[in-house]
């Protein structure tokens, strides 16, 4: 019942920021997110406009995970209201539960750099938790 209940939350899991996005976890094997601007475009940053991270069970925090290295110049990705999935293509071994960190920018110049592209707000929003070995074994299947 309790790994039934952990995989509702994590099916039904939403974060939003001012509904400006949403967050939401969805169920495809790797953790995933799909993150969706329904009251108009938003923008992340071509590079780390996802962040991984991991639930430390000593701190009680959430710490990044080591990612790949990116261009960072590339252009900010533009989301609307159908939004854009983003799953951790990172290292899960022995990690237990993950949320993504997504970075948004709103009133942004769509074809830019997300530094250049003059955002007028800029914020962060963090997703739901979500379970990894529950993620993983629906992979399996």
């Amino acid at each position: 019942m309790t790994g039934s209940l952990m995989l509702a939350g994590w099916l039904l899991g939403v974060a939003r920021a001012d509904t400006k996005v949403v967050v939401e976890a969805r169920k495809a094997g790797r953790p995933t997110v799909v993150v969706r601007a329904p009251a108009g475009p938003a923008f992340l940053p071509g590079c780390r406009g996802v962040v991984w991270e991991r639930f430390d069970a000593d701190t009680r925090t959430f710490v990044p995970i080591v990612e790949a290295a990116c261009a960072a110049a590339a252009p900010a990705v533009p989301i609307d209201a159908e939004g854009r999935e983003f799953s951790a293509e990172v290292d899960l071994s022995g990690v237990q539960v993950v949320r993504a960190l997504v970075v948004v920018g709103t009133g942004c110049r769509s074809g830019q750099p997300f530094l250049a592209a003059g955002c007028t707000e800029i914020t962060s929003v963090a997703g739901p938790t979500i379970n990894v070995r529950a993620a993983l074994a629906e992979d399996d299947d």
